[in-house]
């Protein structure tokens, strides 16, 4: 696989005027002026705003050849996800509120995938929509992400997850960073639409923290293995996907929201094949997960090469694991 690195830049963080009216704060979280906050948070509203227009017209085509029988549940599924895709990166184009770098190791032949990734803002769905193809490449493999049902309150939420096949999670709302509560009766539910995905041509999608992360420059919160009893069932390798900054344009913490305070996002897709994990692995899946993706969640930027590819081949939890032994 080649490596590709790509950004996408607003006119505004380019402008030499803007660059020199940002500071760097002591833990280098970008400092802006209240009036570059107000705009950007301006148009972080006009592309919500613009998502909930665009998306329902942008779906109806899909929505009537499935109720006319004329294509399949599936391949009504697999047009939702494409045209949500389109919308969230045009949209982007039109509004490009964010100045974002996308790091991957896209595959030829990609395999069927379960992928994970960090979660810390409402704008996390739109990115990965919109940059899905430049995380894992033009011949990626169609989607469906796992998420709490409480989103579907949301009615363009619910539109788009539910033509799309997303695969829904009951779960008490507890407010970010507090213990999940999960419905452990919707857990038969998930692993019977996880079996239809699969059989249908999707890779799954899971954000194992459960919930966003209010303190996503500490790392990760809890990690749950519900990823890796999707794994072992059905013998797909993990794929991990890092995200950083989005929380400085829309803060899961409600005191903070929108309070606009950086525009600099990166994306990273780490390299394939993956690991095959079963449920006895975990301690490891959890540690690599916490090494990997929440290094790069908390900081923006990769373990030392050497570090990091121990981390993704198993390598380094074995040392860890001789280390504890001979202690």
């Amino acid at each position: 696989a080649n490596t590709l690195t790509s950004t996408s830049s607003t006119g505004i963080s380019n402008n030499p005027s803007v660059q020199d009216s940002v500071a760097a704060l002591g833990d280098g979280t970008p400092s802006m002026s209240e009036f570059e906050s107000q705009i950007t948070k301006l148009t972080i509203i006009t592309f919500i705003v613009s998502m909930c227009v665009a998306l329902p017209i942008a779906l109806l085509p899909a929505a009537l050849l499935h109720a006319t029988n004329a294509i399949s549940k599936t391949r009504c599924e697999q047009l939702s996800l494409e045209t949500g895709q389109l919308v969230s990166k045009l949209l982007l184009r039109i509004m490009p509120f964010a100045h974002v770098e996308v790091e991957s190791e896209p595959d030829e032949e990609p395999v069927p995938s379960i992928w994970v990734c960090n979660h810390t803002s409402m704008l996390d769905v739109f990115f990965l929509l919109a940059f899905d193809g430049k995380l894992r490449g033009k011949n990626k493999r169609p989607i469906k992400s796992v998420y709490w049902k409480g989103l579907d309150d949301n009615p363009i939420c619910r539109l788009l997850f539910q033509m799309s096949g997303f695969i829904p999670v009951e779960m008490a709302d507890n407010g970010s960073g507090n213990p999940n509560e999960y419905d452990a009766r919707s857990f038969k539910c998930l692993l019977k639409e996880s079996r239809k995905a699969f059989e249908d041509g999707f890779d799954l999608l899971v954000f194992p923290e459960g919930q966003l992360n209010p303190w996503p420059e500490e790392g990760l919160l809890e990690v749950f293995p519900g990823a890796l009893k999707l794994a072992e069932m059905s013998g797909r390798p993990i794929r991990m996907v890092a995200i950083h900054g989005l929380h400085r344009l829309w803060h899961p913490d409600d005191n903070i929201g929108m309070t606009v305070t950086g525009r600099d996002v990166k994306m990273r897709a780490y390299p394939g094949p993956g690991r095959t994990y079963t449920r006895k692995d975990d301690d490891e899946f959890i540690a690599t997960l916490y090494n990997v993706v929440g290094t790069f969640g908390s900081r923006g930027e990769d373990l030392p090469s050497e570090d990091l590819k121990k981390w993704l081949d198993g390598t380094a939890w074995k040392e860890e694991q001789r280390r504890i032994t001979d202690f």
